[in-house]
């Protein structure tokens, strides 16, 4: 009997017990185990300035990390007091209080009840009388809690009592901005803000920058208008520039003459002057919400609309059933029995309800068999149903037969959505044998779904001692989750759970770099060849490479004399490799390497595509395997299976690990062990950087220049010759600490260590890899940076211009100003090694 055949039978089989289950199941007793996800219940609470709404935060019913929830900031004016609105959708509010407390959530300051509530139809009006007790221009954190009978529901953002930053002026420019785009009577008002960039192609409305054409801000040719309200959250406010996001609804007809909706999130980040406004950036996002209509299928394709090309989706080994993620909803297109279903929503069929379409949520689809039964992760704040108003990750299985989805896991977190998005959403996958795999502050989770019994694989600290593959379903780890360290390293088939186990020999180390499909990318190197410099960090020199398969066998192996691996990146089944040679003592950075695509099979049965019309431009499609059958198929909403059990899981929240945490365009751009990475991440967009306790780690300098540093020399009485105790010692003398250096580091101590222990109420951060010019912002705030010049001399940078650096050479013991671009190629040369420090004020 051949294997098709086989296959075939087992399918029938598979069907035909299947569907005896779900009627014992479903139908027991004539009763009905499924029923519709429950409808949104809590209010949203709105902020009023100069007589705009301004910052609408949606309920948690459970208590945040107010530090982990950061996201919209509130300005203050007057005597600060803060009216408010609260839209019940006619549910009751019984009382109200509120806290503030410091940035980092450790000091209250104000716990207030506030007793008059003014009802208006399905809207509650309320003021805040907060108290004169901040200090200007800081900020603070508010937590307004909403009685609703015995439940409580908590609401945060930022305050600020703003002076001399025109934040709602800056608001007032948005807004005239925004409207005046869908009317081109005002096409000259706002071409004088725009930067157009000839090379754009301005064919794609699903992005336009402020380097698009004049003609794209004005929608080409396509005709829409906004439905319900106009949402403004301000995300930052800096002397310097105001952030904020305009969300709202647009609503088009499409090509058949149905009603299309869209999400629209614009960005802006303005600059007040005195006699103009100044468009520093803007970015315009349009996201089609996908629903049944005539546009929605051609003949062999599903028309996603205007969206990203990153679309979440993944057929069945036919190509004949496909599901995928548009705009937070989960659908299924069968091309066999011609339905589409909406397997999982916050949405409702009808309008668009506010809290429904809250996009602070994800999916992530695990697989789909052949009956179209599929399993998928949803992730972030819950905006209706059992878990509303709470942040998590939950596990269900969808049963294509029963049209019913069920719970598998819930996992709560106190972390906000895009904090979790960075943090979780790395190592997450659920396999058919009831077992999830999770990663989550360095330690990675495996879970037995039916036992809920939780088991910790490995504790690490950083990044590189673990990897992930593209698709989510390969991870390697090294045992003691040391990256510099590892002997042993385990490759985990998450799909089947099993893992095989790679050792090293005796006198190497071994390191994972990351996965090309599914086969593992791993370095090997020397122990005598790793080191850790004076500067406090550790080279790991890689003498070769091997890529291995999931049967632990070497598909290939690169190694070149004289040259070693220091990082990789996989790129479209490329592997880049950056490499370095040991010269004079130290490795240096030297060109790099690629090791080509190994033929590897395109596995996908269906493929995306684009297509282009004159009114709604570029659009997204799932390309089918075979010719769509019926372009009007039934739709169909899956039910959930009501299930009394209890599936939470918890992990632990807070571990030891601390991050890091790139803030710009108003969102999470990355989270990070590593403070260096978060700062460039930021610096590529104009950002900030925040610690786990709020405290701001890096944002651009407020200056072009920084005169030179007082007391930039060492007191050679007391202090030796060597460049490495000089400049420490400047260091500590700058900040009032006397301390023999020489001591220390003759006892083994690195530079980062000698400041770390120094420093007690500093943050000391390791910026290596970062550039010169990130380096001015900690300068600018009073705090010497140290630098390697080479590979052993250390300088000080304690003053910058426009066109020069002032170092401080520890040999000569003095302080000289060199060319920047000079001074960029000397550290670039020497590895871009940094260290510096904040000290964050109290208030």
């Amino acid at each position: 009997m051949n294997r098709g055949v086989i296959k075939a039978i087992s399918l029938v089989i598979t069907f035909v017990v299947a569907v005896i289950v779900l009627e014992f199941l479903f139908n027991r007793s004539g009763e009905d185990l499924t029923s519709s996800m429950g409808e949104a219940t809590l209010p949203v609470l709105y902020f009023e300035q100069e007589g705009s709404e301004i910052n609408p935060l949606f309920g948690y019913t459970k208590q945040m990390n107010p530090v982990h929830t950061r996201d919209t900031i509130t300005p203050l004016y007057g005597n600060l007091s803060l009216p408010i609105r609260i839209a019940t959708y006619g549910k009751k509010i019984t009382g109200l209080r509120y806290e503030v407390r410091t940035l980092d959530s450790s000091r209250l300051i104000e716990e207030t009840k506030v007793k008059d509530l003014r009802k208006q139809k399905d809207s509650v009006y309320a003021t805040l009388p907060i108290q004169n007790l901040l200090d200007a221009n800081a900020e603070y954190q508010l937590c307004v809690h909403v009685y609703m009978g015995k439940k409580q529901v908590y609401y945060y953002t930022r305050i600020m009592q703003e002076e001399g930053m025109n934040v709602m002026d800056c608001v007032a420019f948005a807004r005239d901005f925004h409207k005046k785009t869908f009317n081109r009577d005002y096409v000259r008002d706002l071409t004088k803000y725009m930067e157009p960039d000839s090379s754009r192609t301005n064919d794609n409305l699903n992005r336009t920058s402020i380097h698009s054409s004049v003609d794209e801000l004005f929608w080409g040719k396509f005709e829409a208008k906004t439905v319900g309200e106009l949402q403004v959250s301000i995300k930052e406010a800096k002397k310097e520039f105001t952030v904020m996001i305009l969300s709202y609804v647009l609503t088009a007809k499409g090509d058949n003459g149905e009603p299309q909706h869209y999400n629209v999130q614009e960005y802006y980040r303005i600059r007040y002057g005195a006699d103009r406004m100044y468009l520093l950036d803007f970015e315009r996002t349009v996201n089609e919400i996908f629903a049944q209509d005539g546009d929605n299928f051609t003949e062999n394709a599903v028309n996603l609309g205007i969206r990203d090309s990153q679309v979440n989706y993944m057929s069945n080994e036919t190509g004949t059933i496909v599901g995928f993620v548009q705009q937070g909803d989960l659908w299924q297109y069968n091309n066999v029995n011609r339905s589409l279903v909406k397997v999982f929503s916050f949405r409702g069929l009808e309008e668009i309800d506010t809290r429904e379409n809250n996009s602070q949520h994800s999916i992530r689809i695990i697989r789909v068999d052949e009956t179209g039964s599929m399993d998928f992760i949803v992730y972030g704040y819950m905006n209706r149903g059992e878990h509303e108003g709470e942040v998590g990750i939950a596990a269900y299985h969808y049963d294509s037969i029963g049209n019913a989805i069920e719970e598998l896991v819930w996992i709560p977190s106190s972390k906000s959505y895009q904090m979790m998005e960075q943090i979780v959403g790395k190592v997450l996958y659920v396999n058919d044998k009831d077992e999830l795999y999770l990663m989550a502050e360095g330690v990675i989770y495996k879970i037995q779904l039916k036992e809920k019994e939780k088991y910790i694989l490995e504790k690490g600290s950083g990044e590189d001692w673990f990897a992930i593959s593209t698709d989510k379903s390969h991870l390697a780890w090294l045992e003691g989750g040391d990256a510099n360290k590892g002997t042993k390293l385990h490759l985990c088939n998450m799909a089947t759970g099993k893992t095989r186990t790679i050792v090293s020999a005796e006198d190497e180390y071994i390191r994972p770099l990351g996965f090309l499909d599914g086969d593992l990318i791993y370095g090997i190197a020397r122990k005598k060849q790793v080191s850790t410099g004076i500067s406090g960090v550790t080279v790991f020199p890689m003498y070769t490479v091997k890529i291995v398969g999931d049967d632990g066998n070497v598909k290939k192996e690169y190694q070149k004399s004289g040259r070693y691996v220091i990082g990789a990146r996989v790129d479209n089944y490329t592997i880049y490799l950056s490499r370095a040679k040991y010269q004079n003592g130290s490795y240096v950075s030297t060109s790099g390497d690629t090791i080509m695509n190994m033929a590897l099979d395109d596995r996908d049965a269906v493929s995306l595509s684009t297509i282009r019309t004159e009114k709604k431009q570029t659009q997204v499609v799932i390309q089918m395997t075979s010719e769509i059958a019926d372009q009007d198929p039934n739709l169909l909403a899956a039910k959930i299976v009501d299930d009394k059990d209890d599936h939470t899981v918890e992990i632990e929240q807070d571990g030891e690990e601390h991050y890091y945490y790139a803030y710009a365009k108003g969102r999470v751009m990355m989270i990070s062990p590593r403070a260096a990475d978060a700062v460039k991440a930021a610096a590529q967009e104009t950002g900030i950087v925040i610690d786990d306790k709020a405290h701001y780690i890096w944002q651009q300098a407020k200056s072009t220049a920084k005169d030179t540093m007082a007391g930039m020399h060492a007191d050679t009485g007391k202090v030796g010759k060597k460049p490495t105790e000089r400049a420490l010692s400047v260091i500590l003398k700058h900040e009032g600490i006397s301390l023999s250096v020489g001591e220390l580091l003759e006892n083994g101590s690195t530079a980062k260590k000698i400041l770390e222990n120094s420093l007690k109420n500093a943050t000391v951060l390791d910026l290596t890899g970062c550039d010169l010019d990130s380096m001015f912002y900690y300068v600018s705030q009073g705090f010497p940076v140290y630098a390697m010049a080479s590979a052993t001399k250390p300088v000080l940078i304690c003053g910058y211009s426009k066109s020069n650096v002032v170092l401080y050479d520890p040999v000569a013991n003095e302080t000289k100003s060199y060319s920047l671009a000079k001074t960029r190629e000397m550290f670039k040369k020497a590895g871009n090694i940094f260290l510096s420090y904040v000290i964050e004020e109290e208030h």
